[in-house]
């Protein structure tokens, strides 16, 4: 009996500590899709500001906060890639 106990706590603990570095990479990848559905939207602003530079305030400081957040986010220099569904 004693030794079934034994393996019975050593499975749960190899469970428990696997589960932990899979729910981390599963959280990385969700967290990098969510990421790259942004950069789309900061990479279209950002490109239409290349053709038409904004003229305003308003829109050079916006310019420039997007292109930070498009760095943050270490969006490709390109359109982003399309997401498979």
């Amino acid at each position: 009996m004693r030794r079934r106990h034994v393996w019975m706590i050593a499975a749960s603990l190899i469970v428990s500590l696997a589960s932990g570095p899979l729910a981390i990479a599963y959280a990385n990848r969700v967290s990098y899709r969510s990421d790259l559905k942004w950069c789309a939207v900061v990479t279209t602003i950002t490109e239409a500001y290349r053709v038409e530079p904004p003229s305003t305030p308003t829109g050079k400081e916006l310019e420039q906060n997007l292109g930070t957040l498009r760095q943050d986010l270490r969006c490709p220099p390109a359109p982003p890639p399309t997401l498979p569904k």
